[in-house]
């Protein structure tokens, strides 16, 4: 089954599970030097087909917990007081007014990635 894929919520807060923040992630960018692909990068295969959750001041909260900001962990901002500019990695990046991020918190977007 080459090429077969998988859901996967890819929250932020899987992600971030360590620090207890539990912020969103956004798609990985080809800046700063980075060529691996989003899914890749998370430990999957390839990416199959990535959602888009409006997220920021000015749009949407997707179900995440923004109490203390709208942050995501990105590796592209413009604007940003935290972390803006281009990056190789995953860095926390806010606060966001309209930007995306990979999916909702209560699943209702969704990734695919590929696991083989």
């Amino acid at each position: 089954m080459s090429g077969a894929a998988v859901g996967c919520r890819s929250r932020g807060a899987a992600v971030d599970r360590a620090s207890g923040n539990n912020r969103p992630l956004d798609r990985l960018n080809a800046v700063g030097g980075q060529t691996m692909k989003t899914c890749k990068a998370l430990g999957f295969i390839d990416d199959d087909t990535l959602g888009t959750c409006l997220f920021g001041a000015a749009t949407t909260t997707c179900g995440y917990d923004v109490s203390s900001g709208y942050y995501r962990y990105g590796n592209s901002c413009q604007g940003c007081t935290l972390n803006t500019g281009p990056f190789a990695t995953y860095v926390l990046q806010g606060p966001m007014n309209t930007a995306s991020v990979l999916s909702s918190m209560d699943g209702s977007m969704r990734n695919r990635c590929k696991a083989r």
